[in-house]
C-alpha cells in the first residue's frame, strides 16, 4: 500500500518538493549550469514531475525533453526524502531507476541534496504518515 492515497496526494507533496527546490537560487543555478531537465516518473500512484532551470511542471510530460529520469515508486520516493532508505541502496538495490548520462548524476545528486531538508518539512505539514 502506498504512503500516498491517490495520485493528486502524491502530486501535492512531491509536486510541492520540486517547486520548493526550484525556488532555491543554488537549485536554479545548478540546473542552468548543467543543463539537467530532471523528470520524475513517480508510481503507484502514479505522479509526474519535472524540474529544470526554467521552472516546474507537474502532472504532465514537459515541454523540453529529459536529459535524466528518475523512475520510482512514490513510497519510495517519501521514503528516500526522509533518509529512511539511503541513495546509494535505493539505485543498487533497483528502487530508483535513472535514466540519462550517468557522468551527470553527481551534479543531479548536488542539485536535489536540499531535497532532505525541505520534504520532511512538507510531508510534516501535509501530515503525510507511513
Amino acid at each position: 500500500m502506498s504512503v500516498f492515497e491517490s495520485e493528486q496526494a502524491a502530486a501535492a507533496a512531491l509536486g510541492r518538493l520540486a517547486a520548493d527546490l526550484w525556488e532555491l537560487e543554488s537549485v536554479r543555478a545548478g540546473l542552468r549550469d548543467s543543463g539537467l531537465v530532471v523528470l520524475f516518473r513517480y508510481a503507484k500512484p502514479d505522479c509526474l514531475v519535472s524540474l529544470a532551470a526554467d521552472g516546474v511542471v507537474i502532472g504532465k510530460e514537459p515541454e523540453r525533453p529529459a536529459t535524466h529520469t528518475l523512475r520510482l515508486t512514490s513510497s519510495t520516493a517519501h521514503a528516500l526524502w526522509l533518509g529512511r532508505i539511503p541513495v546509494a541502496s535505493a539505485l543498487t538495490g533497483g528502487k530508483v531507476t535513472i535514466f540519462g548520462k550517468m557522468a551527470a548524476v553527481p551534479d543531479l545528486m548536488n542539485i536535489l541534496g536540499p531535497s532532505f531538508e525541505l520534504y520532511p518539512k512538507i510531508a510534516a505539514e501535509l501530515k503525510i504518515d507511513e
